[in-house]
């Protein structure tokens, strides 16, 4: 393993403790806890942010899966992912170079059920700050968002369109590759084939343009 990989692990090993130490202080952790879909990796890809993870899992994360989990459960978000990686050529991109996350870490079965919840709003704001925190540590080439929360968390404001393409920039320390391109996707559970692909399409613009 590289200096920077033992670097990064352990830099994404304290924002899991971060996460843990608010979890024992402030509750709201009801169904589970997911921070991370896969380990870490320097410099990825694709980082995805989706909306929060369901409660089926009931599981709540002190460190990450030894491999993407999209990559092999059978959950229809990750069929779908998988189909749609696999249409824009991205195949070895998702199973190799993508890291993927949430914008609210507590595990819930309906996210506006969830943001009515006591503490719900600080967890939301608390989970955001973590994400930012994860994208300065694991700079991707594109940031790809699935749902509106994530998108109006990360960049400020609403989606104008179904699928829009925008620049993150850090609120607080510096990414060391400075902004970083953001394409936002409704959530995969009711987005429309044509929206789905035309993400697909801007995300490998941008990663071809990458390379």
């Amino acid at each position: 393993m590289s200096n920077e990989s033992k670097e990064l692990e352990t830099q994404v090993c304290r924002v899991y403790r971060e996460v843990n130490r608010y979890a024992d202080a402030h509750g709201g952790v009801e169904f589970g806890l997911n921070v991370l879909y896969g380990p870490p990796i320097p410099n990825p890809t694709v980082l995805i942010v989706s909306m929060q993870g369901g409660g089926a899992d009931q599981n709540r994360q002190r460190c990450w899966p030894p491999a993407l989990l999209y990559t092999k459960d059978d959950s229809r978000f990750g069929s779908i992912l998988r189909h749609d990686f696999r249409e824009a050529g991205l195949c070895e991109v998702l199973e190799e170079k993508t890291v993927a996350t949430n914008i609210a870490f507590p595990q819930a079965k309906e996210f506006k059920k969830w943001r009515r919840k006591p503490g719900s709003a600080s967890w939301l704001k608390m989970s955001a700050g973590w994400v930012e925190e994860l994208i300065r540590l694991m700079p991707p080439q594109v940031l790809l968002t699935y749902g509106k929360p994530p998108f109006l968390e990360l960049i400020g404001r609403e989606k104008a369109t179904p699928v829009e393409q925008a620049t993150w920039h850090p609120s607080s320390r510096a990414v060391p590759s400075g902004p970083i391109p953001l394409v936002g996707c409704p959530h995969l559970s009711r987005a429309r084939k044509d929206d789905r692909q035309e993400a697909m399409r801007r995300v490998r613009a941008i990663v071809n343009a990458s390379c």
